[in-house]
């Protein structure tokens, strides 16, 4: 899967490996400029994050991209793999 997360959960059903590859995790290129625009986009945010997780294997495209990963998903418990 490349760039969204969100069909993630729907490809488990299918019991394929999933790998997603994160180029930069799209809650970080959205601007929250304002409390309405943060609260607009918590669920997009927490469901990303939720669905990038449930991937088997998550690469990402730099190493600043995979300290950006860990500064944005704090509850991964797993370091992406760097693929060039």
């Amino acid at each position: 899967v490349d760039q969204l997360s969100v069909p993630v959960p729907i490809l488990l059903l299918s019991g394929a490996k999933i790998i997603f590859y994160c180029h930069f995790p799209d809650l970080k290129l959205a601007a929250k400029e304002g409390r309405l625009k943060s609260l607009y986009r918590m669920p997009f945010d927490l469901l990303e994050e939720a669905t990038t997780l449930m991937s088997h294997t998550i690469l990402v495209n730099s190493k600043f991209t995979r300290a950006v990963f860990h500064d944005t998903f704090r509850s991964a418990h797993e370091s992406p793999e760097v693929l060039y």
